[in-house]
């Protein structure tokens, strides 16, 4: 039997309920925190109870978000490059390589920012 059916099957034996008495602070940073790694709150507090290793999931949507700004970025800057070395000179004016240094600089801003938004579970 597989490591991960044999898991499955485990869930599926659950069947006694552990009853915790927290604050309303506490289960917020406990319903947070396993939201952030992808797992249920019961199974992210077994987990955490048996001392098991939980792999940390990064927000999908944050992770989608700066691969599109890398693509952005990148498309940008071939525009710049084909401006400087394949027409020096023609087809693009010293205010439109301003421009695109400046886009090229904002979309740099907007990707840290968005990086910057990744968290782990425990991080504040």
């Amino acid at each position: 039997m597989s490591k991960r059916h044999t898991q499955l099957r485990e869930v599926c034996e659950r069947e006694r309920p552990l009853k915790v008495y927290v604050t309303p602070s506490d289960r917020e940073k406990i319903e947070e925190r396993a939201k952030l790694t992808g797992l249920s709150v019961s199974s992210f507090l077994t987990r955490v109870g048996l001392n098991t290793p939980i792999r940390c999931m990064a927000d999908h949507d944050v992770i989608d978000a700066v691969l599109r700004l890398n693509a952005e970025v990148t498309r940008v800057g071939a525009e710049l490059k084909a401006w400087l070395t394949k027409r020096p000179g023609e087809g693009a004016s010293p205010e439109d390589i301003w421009q695109t240094l400046q886009e090229l600089h904002a979309l740099q801003q907007q990707m840290m920012v968005t990086v910057s938004q990744l968290r782990r579970p425990g991080w504040r």
